[in-house]
């Protein structure tokens, strides 16, 4: 055997036993990850709790919470305290009858509002008509068309009540 033709099946070999170290530390780490998402971090239980609130599967509490918040939400939205709707969503969370009572994540869940009303959110979302150019490569947002804005918009606006404005509910990992 000539000197190249070892050093090539020495390389060979050594290329082997690394690409199965590699694949052996990938597997390792994917399986640590799984377990620690789903034994520690309890993933079916935060995605179930995900599917109450976000998707609003049984929306019981929503209903009830837009039911007592109805009086702070015929407000203005500068005017709507956020401290109190939160202390109104806690109180629906823990109403016994609720599907979220027995929730363990319900105390993540939290409210914030938005200073646009939901219809003019939507406005812009219709008036869309697609990336520019310099929006793909800067990475920015999506630009309105501006023929087809209302003249209403640069007009001045009245402002918007609460329930008008878009009621968030955020979820943060305690």
């Amino acid at each position: 055997m000539t000197q190249g033709a070892f050093n090539q099946t020495l390389i060979t070999k050594l290329t082997n036993r690394f690409i199965e170290n590699i694949n052996s530390a990938y597997s390792y780490a994917n399986t640590s990850l799984l377990e620690l998402l789903v034994t520690t971090h309890e993933l079916p239980a935060r995605l179930r709790s995900l599917k109450h609130y976000f998707f609003l599967d049984q929306s019981d509490f929503f209903t009830h919470f837009l039911d007592i918040a109805s009086h702070e939400l015929k407000k203005s939205s500068k005017l709507i305290s956020l401290t109190k709707l939160q202390s109104l969503l806690d109180l629906t969370l823990r109403q016994p009858g609720s599907v979220a009572a027995s929730d363990p994540y319900k105390e993540d869940v939290k409210v914030q509002m938005n200073d646009v009303a939901l219809t003019d959110w939507l406005m812009r979302i219709v008036r869309v008509s697609g990336l520019g150019e310099e929006a793909l490569i800067a990475g920015t947002a999506w630009q309105d068309d501006p023929s087809s804005r209302d003249t209403a918009e640069s007009e001045d606006k009245k402002p918007i009540t609460g329930s008008h404005s878009q009621i968030r509910l955020l979820m943060r990992q305690g």
